[in-house]
């Protein structure tokens, strides 16, 4: 009897524990297949998510590529102003130095017609001296100048000049005379003393000659190069 009991006991713990673990694996299935379930919502979820960046990405890689293009687009008008720039600023340059150059070629022409001008009048100054009958010396040298000042001091009368370009631009006084005894004093052509108001235009010809002046200090007397006027007019 006892070892019926016994065999009885163990048959039923072996049959609870049997079903128990038949209630534990039905309860893993259950979370197995809830896992599951789970596990293939999310990967739903997470494949429209990642389709969703997908298409965001490449959106924007296609935004990106536009402004590439755009940008060196940009670039390439900005490279091409830059060069039509620096080629204006040579042109720019060029035609300021072709402008300074026609300026300075302005100047001289201006110069050249202002000489030409003088040479005209001195010509028909000319003119009406020797229709007046007045001799003028083959090595005379004919000037324009403008007056700077007439002094007549002590038997020494003298212009002050300020002469044109030519063979007397080098020279600053003329004299009529050098002194009360002035053993080269030559006839001048020439208007009265300061009838000729001073920065008036004047032209005329010089000779040159020998001027003798005195020492005041010791009374000697020097000898000296100079030019004398022999025809002096005011324009």
């Amino acid at each position: 009897m006892k070892l019926v009991f016994l065999f009885l006991t163990f048959a039923i713990s072996i049959n609870s524990i049997a079903q128990s673990k038949k209630e534990q694996i039905e309860m893993l299935n259950m979370r197995i297949d809830s896992l599951n379930k789970a596990y293939v919502k999310d990967t739903i979820v997470l494949g429209k998510a990642i389709r969703k960046i997908n298409g965001e990405q490449n959106v924007l890689s296609a935004k990106l590529d536009k402004a590439n293009a755009q940008l060196n687009q940009k670039s390439e008008t900005l490279k091409d102003k830059s060069n039509t720039i620096k080629s204006l600023n040579a042109k720019n340059m060029e035609l300021m130095r072709e402008i300074k150059e026609l300026r300075s070629e302005q100047k001289t022409l201006f110069a050249k017609q202002k000489a030409l001008r003088f040479s005209l009048d001195s010509i028909n100054k000319m003119n009406e001296l020797e229709t007046k009958g007045v001799m003028i010396p083959v090595n005379a040298i004919p000037f324009h100048a403008i007056l700077q000042s007439e002094s007549q001091y002590d038997g020494t009368w003298s212009y002050e000049m300020n002469f044109d370009k030519g063979q007397l631009s080098g020279v600053s006084t003329l004299y009529l005379k050098s002194g009360f005894e002035d053993a080269f004093e030559m006839a001048c052509d020439c208007p009265e003393f300061e009838s000729i108001p001073e920065g008036s235009r004047v032209f005329g010809f010089a000779i040159q000659s020998t001027c003798s002046f005195e020492d005041v200090s010791n009374g000697a007397v020097i000898t000296k190069e100079c030019y004398r006027p022999l025809i002096l007019k005011k324009y």
